[in-house]
């Protein structure tokens, strides 16, 4: 006995298992136009847009951090990453990391070069705050190379790399995960809309609903 097929838009779902099926329309359009599309945007919000650069670096593995210790009754480690690189001049820097409950963090940021640059504070975050471990951001934060706004390093010029530095208290399994999102220069004017493509506006008159 054939299958009951019951459409849903491009889609076709069988009703004696409910296994959905693409229809082979919708296959050929899956295939050929919508990598069609998402290049065409691509190149029009990159080239049109003039859209900032932005890269995301994530640190997984902090062998290569290196490691001091502070003196009590405070005790805890500082991991120096070593520096890196986005791959193109930035201006913007987002820090975000992944750490267990049982770990407080401070985390800094720093542009190079120079290397005598100050490091940034974008952050103390504990899972349970307390006045040795606060959850904070840092105001005031500006000098002639760079501003901290809330928790983004927002530099006057641009540089080519960075490093990272984490103050942390607990266990150093308990990090994770650390994450640099870096933007480049901020984005061109926004373009003008084709007027001539609207095409012509009809004079409709309006009616209320009931």
């Amino acid at each position: 006995m054939p299958q009951k097929v019951v459409g849903i838009g491009p889609w076709f779902r069988s009703a004696s298992n409910g296994t959905p099926v693409m229809s082979p329309v919708a296959k050929i359009w899956w295939r050929r136009w919508v990598p069609a599309c998402v290049f065409l945007a691509c190149w029009f919000f990159g080239v049109w847009g003039r859209c900032a650069e932005v890269r995301l670096l994530t640190l997984t593995n902090f062998q290569e951090f290196t490691r001091t210790t502070t003196t009590p009754p405070a005790e805890s480690v500082v991991l120096t990453s070593p520096v890196l690189d986005p791959g193109f001049p930035w201006k913007e820097l987002i820090v975000s990391w992944n750490a267990s409950t049982n770990v407080a963090l401070s985390v800094e940021a720093r542009p190079v070069p120079p290397f005598d640059s100050p490091f940034y504070s974008l952050g103390r975050w504990a899972a349970k705050p307390s006045p040795e471990s606060p959850r904070e951001s840092i105001n005031g934060q500006r000098d002639a190379r760079a501003e901290v706004k809330t928790d983004v390093l927002v530099l006057n010029q641009p540089a080519r790399q960075a490093q990272v530095r984490l103050e942390m208290r607990g266990p150093e399994a308990g990090l994770k995960r650390v994450s640099l999102a870096f933007s480049g220069t901020e984005p061109g004017p926004t373009n003008e809309p084709l007027r001539n493509a609207w095409g012509p506006e009809l004079a409709v008159p309006g009616s209320p609903y009931h």
